[in-house]
C-alpha cells in the first residue's frame, strides 16, 4: 500500500496544533489518546528509568502511535538519559533511558 494526498478544494482552517490534537482524540469522552499516552508514561515510568526501547515496545503493545507517546514525553518533560553500556557510550555501546522530571536524576 502506497501513501497518496488527495487535496481539498476548501482552505485549511485549523493549525497544526489543533488538526494533531484532533488525531489524537479516540472520541471517548473526555478522554483522549495524548490523555491516555500521558497517563500510560507516568505509570510505566513512576520513580523508575526505563529504556526507551521497553517504552516504545510497551506503547506499541497498548496501541499508542509513538508520535503520541513523543509528544506525551515533552508535555510531561520527561527526561532522555544516554547512558554508557560500555566505554563512553557512543555509538551502540549505548542507551537511552526516560524518566520523570520528579524522579531522580541517573
Amino acid at each position: 500500500m502506497a501513501s497518496s494526498i488527495a487535496w481539498e478544494s476548501e482552505p485549511v482552517t485549523v493549525t497544526a496544533n489543533q488538526a494533531l490534537a484532533a488525531a489524537d482524540a479516540k472520541g471517548s469522552g473526555d478522554r483522549t489518546e495524548a490523555t491516555e499516552a500521558e497517563e500510560f508514561l507516568r505509570g510505566m515510568l513512576a520513580g523508575r528509568l526505563v529504556a526507551a526501547t521497553e517504552v516504545r515496545r510497551e506503547a506499541n503493545s497498548a496501541g499508542f502511535s509513538w508520535a503520541t507517546v513523543r509528544r506525551a514525553k515533552k508535555r510531561l518533560g520527561i527526561r532522555a538519559t544516554r547512558r554508557a553500556e560500555s566505554g563512553d557510550g557512543l555509538g551502540g555501546r549505548g542507551h537511552w533511558y526516560w524518566s520523570l522530571p520528579s524522579s531522580p536524576a541517573p
